[in-house]
């Protein structure tokens, strides 16, 4: 598996084994948080592609949200695997303001 956050190995000068230090997230994972890579549909409206930070993945967070549609026979695996920690907190679901109402 590829790792999910960056991390700087060191030998510090005096001691007898290497430190490491986090560095955030990795390259790899922030990209994933800026692209609209997440297929989803509009609960009145058309599908569509957003990025995580703009989709819900359960039907009961807020409705004014487009829900998460990884349509197949392996969705519920890949939705229960995105709802796990780490990737919870790395990808940030749902939580940049919805879309303002259009009048």
């Amino acid at each position: 598996a590829a790792p999910l956050r960056k991390r700087l190995y060191w030998l510090p000068p005096g001691q007898a084994a290497a430190c490491a230090t986090d560095l955030g997230p990795a390259a790899w994972v922030l990209e994933l948080r800026r692209k609209r890579w997440v297929p989803c549909c509009w609960r009145d409206g058309p599908d569509a592609v957003e990025r995580p930070a703009r989709t819900a993945l359960d039907a009961t967070d807020d409705p004014k949200r487009p829900l998460a549609d990884f349509g197949g026979d392996n969705a519920a695996t890949v939705k229960r695997s995105l709802c796990k920690t780490p990737w919870v907190e790395l990808l940030a679901w749902a939580s940049e303001a919805p879309p303002p109402p259009v009048d």
